[in-house]
């Protein structure tokens, strides 16, 4: 197994004994609890279908004051629920709701199903007479089958040929990228018009988005967005710097 002391973020249920078993062996990592399992823990203590709606919310949202609306609404409606929230969830929201982790790297995932739904392939080539040893084999040859198959899928993803809307000068850092990345950053593109450079100096470059400042390092490459700080992929401040900025391209 390599080496995971550098793992800067876990996702997982809400068991007690998993987040602390982490924090013992991962101080400095954080822990995210997965929005699936923590929405259905939520809407266990009600049966309303708009209050559940509210929930969901709740924990999906990216703006404080949208979680701060969800959370009055779902007051108006629902006083035990609210309760509920107060004294068992409140006083660790930035395990639970996104709007509080804005500096947490998640890759724009919060939840731990896609890791759970290999279970069931996996157990296709197991049996419950099975030894631990021949098991723990089992799961090495199915672990290195797959890799291969995602390998060589990933090489012909490559060898395609893709026409993407936006400039050409990005076209070299669209191809570095997955397809799933190579979107999300093209829809990143389509959303530059929503930035507005509102200071620009030799090492730094602020932005003015929806009433917030945005800041971009130019020596590290590294933006305060959400996006960035989540995902790391390049967001709409980076590329807007790229294109006003040619020798920006190496750094990016």
């Amino acid at each position: 197994m390599e080496d995971t002391s550098k793992t800067e973020s876990f996702i997982m249920d809400c068991a007690q004994a998993e987040i602390a078993a982490v924090k013992l062996t991962h101080r400095q990592a954080h822990i995210v609890l997965c929005s699936f399992h923590v929405c259905r823990a939520f809407c266990r203590k009600t049966r309303n279908p708009i209050v559940k709606n509210y929930l969901c919310r709740l924990v999906q949202c990216k703006r404080r004051s949208e979680f701060n609306f969800y959370f009055r609404v779902i007051s108006r409606l629902d006083a035990n629920v609210s309760q509920y929230l107060q004294r068992r969830w409140m006083h660790r929201r930035e395990l639970w709701a996104a709007c509080f982790r804005d500096n947490v790297l998640t890759f724009g995932n919060d939840t731990n199903n896609r890791v759970e739904s290999s279970h069931k392939q996996m157990k296709r080539f197991l049996q419950r007479s099975d030894s631990l040893h021949k098991s723990m084999l089992k799961v090495y040859k199915w672990h290195k089958r797959s890799f291969s198959i995602i390998q060589q899928e990933a090489n012909i993803a490559q060898s395609r040929c893709f026409t993407y809307p936006c400039s050409q000068s990005l076209i070299p850092i669209i191809r570095l990228l997955t397809p799933y990345a190579a979107r999300k950053v093209i829809r990143e593109y389509q959303l530059r018009r929503w930035a507005t450079v509102e200071f620009e100096s030799v090492d730094y470059v602020f932005f003015k988005e929806n009433g917030k400042t945005v800041q971009v390092d130019l020596s590290a490459c590294t933006c305060t967005c959400f996006t960035f700080q989540t995902c790391r992929y390049p967001c709409r401040h980076l590329l807007l710097v790229h294109l006003r900025k040619p020798y920006f391209t190496g750094i990016l």
